[in-house]
């Protein structure tokens, strides 16, 4: 599932970057490592990522000392970090 243009704006403002429309084409997965990923990683989070080919799916966890894990499964790498980041931040407060 994608964003909507709404979860996307307010990602881009968690990640300081508003207004840099990250998640378009071949540059998603660019912007996400050189934005978010840090931010995630200066929070204290840890990234596993793992492809199951089985299954056609990519996997992300996040783990944290002091949080409960997110993980996050969807059909690219792209959607499955973009929702396991945002659930950092809407643990409890969002369905997605």
């Amino acid at each position: 599932m994608k964003p909507t243009n709404e979860q996307k704006r307010e990602f881009w403002e968690w990640c300081g970057t508003e207004g840099i429309n990250y998640y378009e084409g071949d540059t998603a997965l660019g912007f996400l490592f050189k934005y978010a990923v840090p931010k995630l990683l200066g929070e204290g989070w840890d990234i596993m990522i793992s492809h199951n080919q089985e299954f056609k799916t990519w996997d992300v966890e996040l783990s944290h000392p002091t949080k409960q894990a997110i993980l996050e499964q969807e059909t690219t790498l792209v959607t499955t970090l973009f929702w396991a980041i945002w659930k950092v931040n809407h643990k409890g407060n969002d369905e997605t």
